[in-house]
C-alpha cells in the first residue's frame, strides 16, 4: 500500500529523489529541466505540492514566487510559440 512506497523513499535524500524524477526540486534551471522531461513524454499537467509540514511558511511563499518568476514563464513562452506555429 501507500505506506510501503513512503517507507521505500523515506531514506533517500531530496537530491536522489530529484535525480530519479520522483520529485521536482532544486534551482529554477533544475526544476524547469525536470518539468521539460515530463512535457517531452506527453505530460501536459503537473501538480505541485510545495507546502508540507516540514517547510516553513516563508520558504513556501518564496518558492511559489520563484517558480512564478523563473520557471513558469519558460513554459508559457514555449506554449505561445507552439500555438503560433500550429495555430492552436
Amino acid at each position: 500500500g501507500p505506506g510501503a512506497a513512503r517507507a521505500a523513499i523515506a531514506g533517500l535524500d531530496p537530491n536522489t529523489l530529484a535525480d530519479r524524477g520522483v520529485i521536482i526540486a532544486g534551482d529554477p534551471d533544475s526544476c524547469a529541466k525536470a518539468i521539460q522531461m515530463y512535457e517531452d513524454i506527453g505530460v501536459d499537467q503537473v501538480m505541485m505540492i510545495i507546502q508540507t509540514e516540514t517547510i516553513p511558511h516563508e520558504k513556501v511563499m518564496s518558492s511559489i514566487e520563484l517558480f512564478g518568476k523563473e520557471v513558469f514563464p519558460r513554459f508559457r513562452a514555449a506554449e505561445k510559440a507552439k500555438a503560433e506555429v500550429t495555430g492552436d
